[in-house]
């Protein structure tokens, strides 16, 4: 899984891409379902839709940025406090969408002992 989130900067009234963080090598660690679980409420989870699993990551963000800040700061090792500032609402909730399809379908397999 690829995940990548991009910051900007204003450059003649314009924002413009300034530094771009991939991680594609990402193995979920406990520590991270664990933070998972205490921002967003999985048992609402009922058709795992994109447009609803946004919804529950939204709501995650407007209600734990210190955890979301703390998760993304493991995902993409080098990015600062001033770079998640200058990312794009947008970007981190789809960074999350993706890592709360990922932490379900890790888990699921592991339930079902599939690797």
């Amino acid at each position: 899984m690829e995940l990548k989130l991009e910051t900007y900067k204003t450059e003649n009234g314009k924002d413009v891409i300034d530094k771009t963080f991939i991680r594609d090598d990402f193995k979920l660690k406990y520590g991270t379902v664990e933070d998972f679980v205490n921002i967003i409420d999985f048992e609402q989870i009922k058709t795992g839709s994109d447009a609803e699993i946004t919804l529950l990551a939204m709501k995650a963000v407007a209600n734990g940025a210190d955890v979301i800040n703390n998760l993304l700061k493991k995902v993409f090792i080098d990015i600062t406090d001033e770079d998640l500032r200058n990312t794009n609402v947008e970007t981190i909730v789809k960074v999350l969408v993706d890592l709360v399809k990922f932490t379900i379908l890790e888990v699921m397999s592991g339930a079902t002992g599939k690797n």
